[in-house]
């Protein structure tokens, strides 16, 4: 997920403020307002795979690879699953991210370098790709 400087929340990691909803959604800062996961960014998403029913929060990082962020308490479903072959048939890789522990699991394509794709997803969450 985005770094929110507003809250000091750093990139892929749970927000301070989600429990069971935004504890401050009347009040969020604007990042929070003006993000759209990459369902929202795209046309004709079947609602299978809207995070609140796939368990899984996909972002485009760079060229090369999308993460996907575990949303807690919901099952990753087979449509989820199925997301994650086509982006990796379609090139990309895919960095899952827990979000209660906020550990990483990367599912590389079949023609990326796993180091190459650890180094370039680093510099995504820093800005610099």
């Amino acid at each position: 997920m985005l770094p929110i400087d507003a809250i000091d929340k750093p990139a892929d990691t749970a927000c301070q403020h989600c429990d069971q909803g935004c504890s401050i959604w009347d009040s969020k800062p604007q990042t929070c307002t003006e993000f759209e996961c990459a369902y929202y960014q795209a046309e004709d998403i079947p609602e299978a795979l809207r995070p609140d029913k796939c368990g899984i929060i996909f972002i485009r990082r760079s060229e090369r690879i999308f993460s996907g962020v575990l949303v807690t308490d919901v099952p990753v479903t087979d449509a989820a699953k199925g997301q994650i072959r086509s982006f990796n048939e379609q090139g990309f890789s895919v960095v899952l991210v827990s979000a209660k522990d906020m550990s990483l699991k990367p599912i590389f394509s079949k023609n990326h370098d796993p180091k190459e794709i650890e180094t370039e997803y680093k510099e995504a969450l820093s800005g610099n790709v």
